[in-house]
């Protein structure tokens, strides 16, 4: 059942890669208007290189990786918008995890923009200890999730605006503990859904997606190396206009089902 969003128990990554994108590039008011979009992006490039052979599943040994955050305006008009989520989680021993988020907003006050954004990830994190020395070494985190996506607008015309977006996304990285810095994933899962200025739905459930990370780094023995992936999913919702007019929007991610829609199914190195 989902939560209002106050302050959630956090396990929050010790480590970032440099360049983590922290929201996606949502729509500004006043945009033009573009309609009902959906662009789903899955690039996992043939990438050659050397793999040591060493496989990872589930009993996994490393922690969890669960955060959320949120962003809004609007706040001298309580009531115009809220947040609901289902707290993320990852169980290491069963390799699943899931989260959930929806985002609301109809006018605040005349002209104001009004929004509200939320980020809630989930995933995994080990250290291992390498035995050996290999370059170009490609560490991949094989995922499989389960998904739905619900978006609604009702748009006044003119000025105004009426935007609801959602957004799935895979962050991957090895960083080396021992001599510093970290490598991020060469490939992609980019999952983004909006509406922008109109009266439109978008939903859909995408079901048991099999994206892979690719991470390429350079194995020295003796080093400690933390592997981290986690999924993302992002909502936002966003009106403005004269007071007099009903624009609202909404906006849902739901990784749902028993067992959980999200499954890290193995890490190869």
């Amino acid at each position: 059942m989902g939560q209002s969003l106050g302050a959630p128990e956090m396990s929050v990554p010790t480590h970032r890669p440099k360049g983590r994108r922290p929201h996606a590039p949502f729509a500004v008011a006043g945009m033009a208007s573009i309609g009902l979009v959906t662009v789903l992006l899955v690039a996992t490039p043939l990438a050659s290189g050397a793999v040591l052979g060493v496989t990872i599943t589930k009993p996994y040994t490393g922690n969890q990786v669960a955060f959320s955050s949120k962003d809004d305006t609007g706040l001298t008009c309580p009531g115009t918008g809220s947040y609901y989520y289902t707290a993320p989680w990852f169980t290491p021993a069963k390799g699943r995890g899931s989260t959930g988020g929806q985002s609301t907003s109809q006018i605040c006050g005349s002209w104001v923009d009004e929004y509200h954004q939320l980020d809630s990830s989930f995933g995994y994190s080990q250290n291992i200890t390498a035995s050996s020395n290999l370059n170009h070494d490609v560490a991949r985190f094989h995922w499989t999730l389960t998904y739905s996506v619900y978006l609604n607008t009702t748009w006044g015309g003119g000025n105004n605006t009426a935007y609801a977006a959602g957004l799935v996304d895979i962050t991957a990285f090895v960083w080396d503990k021992t001599a510093g810095g970290s490598v991020g994933s060469s490939s992609s899962y980019y999952n983004f859904s909006y509406v922008l200025d109109r009266t439109g739905l978008i939903f859909f459930t995408v079901y048991q997606a099999h994206p892979v990370m690719l991470v390429h780094f350079d194995l020295i023995s003796g080093h400690v190396y933390q592997f981290e992936t986690y999924v993302t999913a992002e909502t936002r919702a966003e009106a403005r206009g004269p007071t007099s007019s009903t624009d609202t929007a909404y906006a849902q991610v739901v990784f749902p089902g028993r067992p959980a829609g999200g499954l890290l199914a193995s890490i190869t190195y």
